[in-house]
């Protein structure tokens, strides 16, 4: 039973699920599709699943049955406050972002909130431009101080979702990975006035 795998099989995983989660991937993909006109495959919607629980920093240490994987997940989602690191302060700055990866052109957004640890954005655009867990390139700037040089950081979008209320159209939370060393003290600056 131990023969090598085919290799249109080798790297998928077969899930057992019920009827009526199958039913709730079905209504993903088919919202998903009449939404936005993208097709999502059963296989997205799983991966996404997953990179969702992975962003979250679950852990399996204790865990008993997939009843206590539920509760946790349901956790993390509602008391994200309780996981930071560093407290967030309301603040309304420019961002101008991109994806590290082509160098394409940059994307405007607002913060609703920062913090040592990351952001919080309004993003302007229509289409989504960010990825879970992608690269992205941020220039920070005081819009009281336009001609002060921009903070420059690394950063990764761990959540996004689509804005009811406002001009925005999406927001997204933005985890920052790296603030240039010479940027750290206006940065820092930025965090206090």
């Amino acid at each position: 039973m131990n023969a090598p795998l085919d290799h249109a099989v080798r790297g998928r995983v077969i899930a057992l699920l019920t009827r009526e989660q199958v039913e709730f991937i079905d209504k993903l993909i088919i919202d998903a599709r009449f939404s936005t006109g993208n097709r999502l495959t059963k296989v997205d919607v799983m991966s996404a699943l997953v990179q969702g629980a992975m962003a979250m920093g679950l852990s399996g240490v204790g865990l008993r049955d997939k009843q206590e994987l539920t509760r946790r997940i349901l956790a993390a989602r509602s008391n994200p406050a309780e996981r930071r690191k560093h407290p967030r302060l309301k603040k309304r700055l420019h961002i101008r972002l991109r994806k590290r990866e082509n160098g394409s052109e940059f994307s405007f957004a607002t913060t609703g909130d920062i913090s040592m640890g990351g952001l919080k954005v309004y993003l302007d655009s229509p289409k989504p431009i960010l990825d879970f867990h992608q690269g992205l390139e941020l220039e920070i700037r005081d819009p009281e101080h336009m001609d002060a040089p921009p903070v420059k950081a690394t950063a990764h979008a761990v959540w996004m979702r689509e804005n009811g209320n406002g001009a925005a159209s999406m927001m997204a939370g933005i985890e920052l990975t790296h603030v240039h060393s010479e940027d750290m003290a206006r940065f820092s600056q930025l965090l206090q006035s």
